[in-house]
């Protein structure tokens, strides 16, 4: 059975890219982990969204509130099939938390990553896999926080241009008489 973890948690951290799943995560938690500053938990949520579910089709959200974000993509077996093949059978599933915390200058989004043995059933568990499958999450994080900071900076480009160098409003041309 932990073999079988074992393998959902590389499907789930996208084991294709070689030499990635031994890399660890530097951070101060070691978990995944990215302070944000000049965005809300809101936007910060929605981007997760919009990134999770380009990336890992059939993923879905489970939880949402202002604190945390759940992912979790469901096992392919049909419902019911534990009760008459028995809870072994049942295709774990993988599910991704992300912690939102107000910390001094910004908000800090921390990720969890576990697989869920028999999900479903009474024998459900979870192990926890982030030290497995952390640097995906990681550098999607990473390219959220980029994506919110290049959006800064067009913002700021587009009102630096509307203000003249001289602070001063555009003097209408005088009409000659």
């Amino acid at each position: 059975m932990k073999r079988m973890a074992l393998v959902i948690a590389l499907v789930l951290a996208g084991c294709a890219a070689p030499n990635h799943s031994s890399k660890a995560v530097n951070t101060p938690s070691g978990r995944p982990e990215v302070t944000f500053t000049g965005v809300t938990k809101k936007q910060i949520a929605d981007k997760l969204v919009a990134t999770r579910t380009a990336v890992a089709p059939g993923i879905k959200v489970k939880v949402a509130n202002e604190y945390s974000l759940v992912f979790e993509n469901s096992s392919n077996t049909a419902p019911g099939v534990a009760s008459i093949l028995g809870p072994q059978l049942v295709e774990p599933a993988g599910r991704v938390t992300y912690s939102m915390l107000d910390v001094e200058g910004g908000i800090k989004v921390i990720a969890t990553i576990e697989v869920i043995s028999s999900p479903g059933t009474a024998i459900e568990s979870t192990q926890d896999v982030t030290a497995i499958a952390g640097y995906k999450a990681q550098a999607e994080l990473e390219a959220i926080k980029a994506q919110f900071l290049s959006e800064a900076e067009k913002v700021s480009n587009t009102h630096s241009q509307k203000i003249p160098k001289d602070n001063k409003k555009p003097q209408k041309a005088k009409k000659a008489q």
